[in-house]
């Protein structure tokens, strides 16, 4: 019996399959990232402009990061 990977199916899974999977995942990771970046600058302004104390900006920006 051939292993995976002497298969015709085993190598474009492993060589092909798999590594688009990785880079489609990466790209998904990325775009969350930025988004909760533009999350936490647009809270950040938000509430500096607010007036409110650091204290409650870390506290608001800790709930943002914990989403």
């Amino acid at each position: 019996m051939s292993e995976l990977h002497e298969t015709l199916m085993g190598r474009k899974l492993i060589e092909g399959t798999l590594p688009d999977i990785a880079h489609q995942l990466k790209r998904i990771a990325d775009i969350l990232e930025s988004k909760q970046q533009d999350q936490v600058t647009s809270a950040f302004k938000a509430y500096v402009n607010s007036g409110a104390t650091d204290s409650e900006i870390v506290k608001q920006l800790r709930e943002i990061w914990q989403k």
